[in-house]
């Protein structure tokens, strides 16, 4: 059993479609909306891609604490917001985000494009991009022994409020199936690229 988002652990997150797969119409205005999957650890190596289909004002993937409430906040402070513990890398401009503030991480994306996401519990970092080679985490001060799980935060201007569809291992993202399928040396779910070694998908 793969995650899904959490219709339970949400603000302001309009949309939640394809098994809870695919999120979106995010808040207009100032507050970001939020939303959490199923499926959290404290240790091990977790690997998982998402894809942007329209891109809201601010898309923020990454991870916040098991134990976030997001069921009755209203904020400005995206995943970077600390009472959280989130952290994450945000499409639009490829900063990652984080510990209060954001800064330059990686090249933003666009509409279709895929990003990879690795969280490794056992080192305490993780990381976002579309390739591993020379890649470096975006972050290395998670926490010991705190439980973390997959949450998106969104900011919507005008008519772009957002839509972004989840692989976290069953091969499609929305109702579009992976278009090749890269190497998972676990053999547990299937991705568009390459799972980085040691990394497997989050599952129960």
């Amino acid at each position: 059993v793969f995650p899904t988002f959490n219709p339970l652990n949400k603000v302001y997150m309009n949309s939640i479609a394809n098994g809870n797969t695919t999120i979106g119409a995010g808040n207009n205005g100032t507050d970001f909306s939020y939303i959490s999957a199923t499926i959290g650890a404290s240790s091990g190596k977790y690997y998982w891609e998402a894809k942007v289909t329209d891109l809201a004002e601010i898309d923020q993937v990454g991870v916040a604490l098991a134990s976030a409430n997001f069921s009755n906040i209203g904020t400005t402070h995206g995943l970077q917001g600390t009472q959280y513990g989130g952290k994450g890398v945000q499409f639009s401009n490829g900063y990652k985000v984080g510990d209060g503030s954001g800064s330059a991480y990686m090249g933003g994306f666009s509409a279709n494009e895929v990003l990879c996401i690795a969280l490794d519990l056992d080192n305490n970092s993780g990381g976002a991009d579309q390739t591993y080679a020379n890649s470096t985490p975006a972050y290395t001060n998670l926490t010991a022994g705190e439980t973390y799980i997959p949450a998106h935060a969104m900011r919507a201007s005008g008519g772009n409020t957002g839509s972004t569809s989840y692989n976290f291992g069953n091969g499609y993202f929305g109702t579009t199936a992976i278009s090749s399928e890269g190497t998972n040396a676990s053999g547990i779910g299937k991705f568009e690229y390459d799972v980085p070694t040691g990394f497997t998908a989050l599952s129960t």
